[in-house]
């Protein structure tokens, strides 16, 4: 029997790649909004994985989910408990406690597989968005359980 996989401890965001258990991993940029627009290789898709920088609170914490966790998924401008939002979503129970996502103490501000929440999406006004794209490798055993794990800077 496969010993349960453990979530990653908390960690503050920075730019660059995490690689987390479960084979999870995110790729965090910071980006002028003008370059993104004029790009050619960003597609339609990575809209939905970018936000206006200047709104989100500068303590984010990628991590995983917790009791008391709320999301207001984008264009629904309505909240709801995270648990809820998953059982709604039919997210496999087994899936749910590796699943990373964006935090900001119990608000849950971007979540794998759904994006950013509501009211996060770039603007006429925006300069600076956030951009993270997301992928998952099927995870071997003894990955599952290391945690050296971390935004490395780019720059």
């Amino acid at each position: 029997m496969q010993p349960e996989a453990i979530p990653a401890p908390h960690q503050l965001l920075k730019t660059g790649v995490y690689c987390l258990p479960g084979g999870y991993e995110l790729e965090i940029q910071q980006l002028n909004y003008e370059v993104f627009l004029k790009n050619p290789s960003f597609l339609k898709k990575d809209y939905t994985y970018c936000a206006d920088y200047a709104k989100i609170n500068k303590n984010i914490f990628v991590r995983t989910r917790q009791p008391g966790d709320t999301f207001r998924p984008a264009g629904r401008h309505v909240g709801k408990t995270l648990k809820k939002y998953l059982n709604e979503a039919k997210v496999p129970v087994a899936e749910r406690t590796l699943m990373p996502l964006l935090a900001c103490g119990s608000q849950v501000l971007w979540l794998w597989g759904a994006g950013f929440a509501d009211g996060l999406s770039p603007d006429d006004g925006t300069k600076q968005i956030l951009l993270i794209r997301q992928s998952r490798q099927p995870a071997a055993p003894e990955q599952e359980q290391d945690h050296n794990i971390g935004g490395t800077d780019h720059a």
